[in-house]
C-alpha cells in the first residue's frame, strides 16, 4: 500500500515537471528550464534513493 502511494506521488511530480518544462520552452528561458529540470531530477533521484529497499 505504501509503495503504491509513493509511485503515485512520483508520477504526479513527474507530470508537474513535464508541465513546467512545457511552460518554460520559451527560447529565452531555455537555459533556466534546463537548470530547473536538472535540479528537480537530482531531487527526485535523492527521494528515490531514500525510498529504495
Amino acid at each position: 500500500m505504501r509503495k503504491r502511494g509513493i509511485i503515485a506521488l512520483l508520477a504526479l511530480s513527474l507530470l508537474s515537471t513535464q508541465a513546467l518544462a512545457l511552460t518554460l520552452t520559451d527560447a529565452r528561458q531555455q537555459g533556466a528550464s534546463a537548470k530547473l529540470r536538472a535540479a528537480i531530477w537530482r531531487r527526485s533521484n535523492r527521494i528515490m534513493k531514500r525510498w529504495h529497499w
